[in-house]
This record gives structure tokens, sequence and C-alpha cells, in this order.
């Protein structure tokens, strides 16, 4: 590998990075409330119990399947903080 090649992973990372923040400041949440339906599953909220106001919108997560997980993106991740886990075949 060259030098060139061995630079490429952290590159792509720096500037996914970079345009994730971008995209994260740029959002504008919508505000949700939270609290008990008034049936089991039902889909309403029944405002006689508690309810809660979140300014920040609806939580959630992502994640990003890297394969192979050897790859040198993910050699190059890991480090960075940017990688939680690696899962190599189905084990940890």
């Amino acid at each position: 590998m060259t030098a060139y090649a061995n630079e490429i992973p952290a590159t792509i990372y720096s500037e996914a990075h970079a345009l994730g923040i971008a995209a994260g400041n740029g959002c504008s949440p919508t505000p949700m409330v939270v609290g008990t339906p008034t049936t089991p599953l039902g889909n309403d909220i029944d405002y006689s119990k508690d309810t809660y106001y979140v300014s920040d919108g609806v939580c959630g997560f992502a994640w990003v399947n890297i394969k192979p997980a050897r790859a040198a993106f993910a050699a190059a991740a890991l480090p960075a903080g940017a990688l939680v886990e690696i899962v190599v075949q189905g084990t940890k």
C-alpha cells in the first residue's frame, strides 16, 4: 500500500464526520409530547396523566455496516472513536 492509499480512509472519515456535524447543526427538530396512551396500544395521549414536552424532538439512532469489518476504513475509524464496536462474522 502506498502512503496515499493509507490516507484515504482517514480522509473519508473526516469528510463524513464534518458533513454529519453540519447536517446535525442545520436541522430543526419537531418538538413532541410524550405521555400515556388512553388504551394499552393506543396512539393518543391521556392528558389526565403526566405528559412531557420534548423540545429536541424524537430520539433515534443510526448504524453503518462496514464490510469487511477488517477494512482499512474500519481500522481508521475505530481509534477516532467513530465505532463503538466491530462485529466480525456474528461475534463481537
